[in-house]
């Protein structure tokens, strides 16, 4: 086996070319353009792009801070990658003669590894022991006179270049576009997107104004949300609104015109909730957010009424529970109504079936009015607003009848029809009287016949005086004889009972 030693070198060097060398140096420089703008377009598109998905995005939802945070870094890391890389290529490791050949060969395969080997043949620092010099620059003059006929630039391929300054310049056209066409928005982006953490409010093209941030509505019954839309850009301008709460359905409603010639009005018909919810409405890239708390309508928990009965009756007003909504006085009573609401009130009505108006006096869940008189049939209307703002779903109605005060009702339920009985006999009376308010007097009223021509009685009636006038039942015992009221024997006496009760003038009443 012989072992080729290699020898120091003799101070005898060989080098590529001048011709070489320079085609070299144009692969070099063209290399250098390409990469360089593949480089500079790639920091452009990284830019634009980030900034391009922040602004569709604002036009969906209020972007949050970690997805504009990620878009920044995003774009700042692709800068450093397009960077760092050229950097790589350019300052830290840039290419040498021996790269360049290998970039060279890929193009041109006839070459081979021949202009490979002629560059490390240049490059050698030590010679083997049999060098000659001759034949090394005869190698590479041949291969350079066989390399003169191939143009190196054509191994660097632009193609990369010109896509990536297509995607940049597309961009970039976006971005001109944006910032012509509607500059608030594309300024408005540009900040949210330099600063993402900074608390910068998304600018919208639609703006929603009017909404309620809060909203109490009826339990278990449909409503309405309105408020008004403003367009901030001519050449957007939606025409349906749309509304959700959580999983339901989506509403849609129409954008009419408003009183302003600018202004729009949006009005959302809500299904009937029973639960808390939270009502998203969204018209273009506008959105509102409205909660919804469903509540039960105010009602009345108590309702009486107050009655003060005619004068002479001697009764102090009476209280009577309203169940029915129908209440049933006296005469010449005045009444008056009292209630207790499931709510405090800010507002209560009430008008009479004439369309008078009642007046109403409110002390928070309670409300009274003031007596007013009552005759015939009277109809009373009313209607209230709780401190949330919900009113009764339909009126209470209130009916007042009144009726006559009725007689008295005297009774002689002991005494036969027909009694015989002697001059001097006793006869034990028993007499009842009722009434619907007070029994103020009953008695005992009597006429005679008699054969003797005459006869005459100093007495024809007794009577007896309640103890109270709200007495409605009383019972009294009389005595009555025929000699202690002078009536002569052979006497027919009609004799009846009667009760008065304390209505004016009233007729006494008689028993049959």
């Amino acid at each position: 086996m012989i072992w080729l030693q290699s020898m120091p070198s003799n101070g005898q060097s060989v080098a590529l070319p001048e011709q070489l060398r320079e085609q070299f140096a144009s692969v070099e420089r063209r290399l250098w353009r390409v990469e360089t703008a593949i480089a500079v377009c790639s920091v452009v598109a990284a830019l634009l792009f980030s900034w391009l998905v922040l602004f569709v995005s604002d036009r969906f939802w209020p972007t949050p801070v970690w997805m504009r945070a990620a878009l920044l870094v995003a774009a700042l890391a692709g800068c450093a990658f397009a960077v760092v890389r050229w950097l790589n290529r350019w300052v830290w490791h840039k290419r040498d003669h021996r790269e360049l050949a290998m970039l060279v060969q890929k193009k041109y395969r006839k070459l081979g590894d021949r202009l490979l080997g002629i560059v490390e043949l240049a490059n050698e620092h030590e010679h083997a022991a049999n060098f000659s010099p001759a034949l090394y620059r005869a190698a590479i003059e041949q291969v350079a006179r066989e390399a003169g006929g191939f143009d190196f630039r054509a191994s660097v391929s632009a193609q990369p270049a010109r896509k990536f300054s297509f995607v940049a310049g597309a961009l970039l056209v976006c971005l001109l576009l944006t910032i012509v066409v509607l500059p608030p928005a594309s300024l408005n982006a540009l900040q949210r997107w330099l600063f993402p953490l900074a608390n910068i409010p998304r600018y919208t093209l639609v703006e929603l104004d009017g909404f309620p941030s809060e909203l109490i509505v009826p339990h278990g019954e449909p409503f309405v949300v309105s408020g008004d839309a403003h367009y901030r850009s001519s050449v957007w301008k939606p025409r349906k609104a749309f509304g959700n709460i959580a999983h339901q359905s989506k509403i849609e409603a129409p954008v009419a015109a408003g009183q302003e010639s600018a202004q729009r009005n949006v009005t959302l018909s809500i299904p009937a909730q029973v639960e808390p919810g939270v009502l998203v409405v969204r018209l273009g890239d506008a959105e509102t957010r409205v909660k919804i708390l469903p509540t039960l309508r105010p009602a009345v928990k108590d309702l009486s009424a107050s009655i003060q009965l005619p004068a002479y009756l001697h009764y102090e007003p009476q209280s009577e529970k309203i169940n029915s909504g129908a209440l049933l006085a006296v005469e010449g009573s005045r009444a008056s109504f009292a209630g207790t609401m499931t709510r405090p009130l800010t507002e209560a009505n009430m008008t009479s079936e004439a369309g008078a108006v009642v007046p109403l006096t409110l002390q928070g869940e309670n409300f009274s009015t003031e007596a007013a008189s009552v005759n015939g049939v009277s109809h009373f209307t009313m209607t209230w607003k709780d401190n949330l703002g919900l009113t009764n779903a339909a009126p209470l109605r209130l009916s007042v009848q009144t009726q006559k005060d009725a007689p008295p009702q005297p009774e002689l339920p002991d005494l036969p029809r027909d009694c015989a009985m002697l001059a001097s006999d006793v006869l034990t009376i028993r007499m009842e009287a009722r009434d619907d308010f007070g029994v103020r007097d009953l008695g005992l009223m009597w006429d005679f016949a008699s054969e003797n021509v005459g006869a005459q009685t100093a007495v024809t009636e007794i009577k007896v005086l309640t103890d109270s006038p709200h007495e409605k039942k009383t019972e009294r015992t009389f005595k009555w004889s025929p000699s202690l009221f002078r009536i002569p024997p052979d006497s027919v006496v009609e004799l009846q009972g009667y009760a008065r009760d304390y209505y004016p003038d009233r007729e006494r009443i008689r028993t049959a």
